[in-house]
This record gives structure tokens, C-alpha cells and sequence, in this order.
């Protein structure tokens, strides 16, 4: 779906969100790689956080996209990441703490840019 607003976030957040969403993915993959080796309670529960995972991370290809209002750095930070991190799961163990690998993702991305800055 086409965004309206060719806003692209600018840097960091365009090139750190990118790197988050690939290492979400493949700790996701590594999570789930071997299903036949989970009783149906814990089939149950990495179900379940996927699709919590998955409302957190929906809106990001919109965001990179291009920004509005509704999708500034602070509020997809704020609503979708740490939203995942802090409310209430149906899970009984979260796969990821979202708040910390973005920031890390960040980070990264901040020092490659300009590697005498530390943060």
C-alpha cells in the first residue's frame, strides 16, 4: 500500500529501523526453527507472540515509507515497541525486548554515520 507522504525518515531511524526489522527476523527464525521440539503449551505461547510481535512491527514499512503525524519516530517507538515490551501478553515469555535491539539498531547506525560521536 502506497503512503501518501514521501517523508522517509531520516537517518538513523531509516537505516536503524531497516537493521531492527532483519535482526527481529532472524531471531524469529531462530526462535521458531524447530517446532517439533515444542510441547503444544509452548506452540501455544510462541503463537501468541508472534501475533503480539506482529501488531509492534506492522507499522514500520509504512513509517519508512514516509512520516506523518501518526508516524514520527517518537510515536512508533512509544505506541508500537515499547507498546510490545511493557503491555500484557497472552504469551507466557516474550520472545524479544523490542525498546533495547532498536536502540542497539540505532546506535549502530548513529556510530557507523559518524563514528567519533558516541552515545
Amino acid at each position: 500500500m502506497p503512503h501518501p507522504n514521501n517523508n522517509i525518515p531520516p537517518e538513523p531511524y531509516f537505516s536503524g529501523y531497516l537493521l531492527f526489522l532483519y535482526r527481529v527476523l532472524i531471531d524469529l527464525r531462530l526462535h521458531t526453527g524447530q517446532p517439533e521440539k515444542m510441547s503444544n503449551r509452548e506452540l501455544v505461547a510462541v503463537v501468541n507472540d508472534i501475533h503480539e510481535l506482529a501488531d509492534a512491527l506492522h507499522n514500520i514499512p509504512l513509517f519508512l515509507g514516509g512520516m506523518d503525524d501518526s508516524f514520527t519516530p517518537q510515536e512508533m517507538e512509544k505506541l508500537f515497541i515499547r507498546g510490545y515490551d511493557q503491555g500484557g501478553t497472552t504469551s507466557e515469555k516474550k520472545l524479544f525486548q523490542l525498546s533495547g535491539l532498536l536502540r542497539s539498531c540505532l546506535d549502530e547506525i548513529r556510530n557507523k554515520h559518524n563514528p567519533s560521536v558516541k552515545t
